[in-house]
């Protein structure tokens, strides 16, 4: 199975007269959020089967 792919959640380029992030909250770079959404998204699919 092919995983989802997501937008960034912040754009990589500004856009003119914007000012681009350079860091970020830790939050947002937890990736152990994004283990936890995968895995139940997963349960979830099986779980239709």
């Amino acid at each position: 199975m092919t995983p989802m792919l997501t937008m960034p959640s912040r754009p990589l380029v500004a856009k003119p007269g914007q000012k681009s992030l350079r860091y970020t909250n830790k939050d947002n770079t937890d990736i152990r959020k994004t283990f936890e959404k995968a895995r139940r998204v997963l349960a979830q699919q099986h779980s239709k089967h």
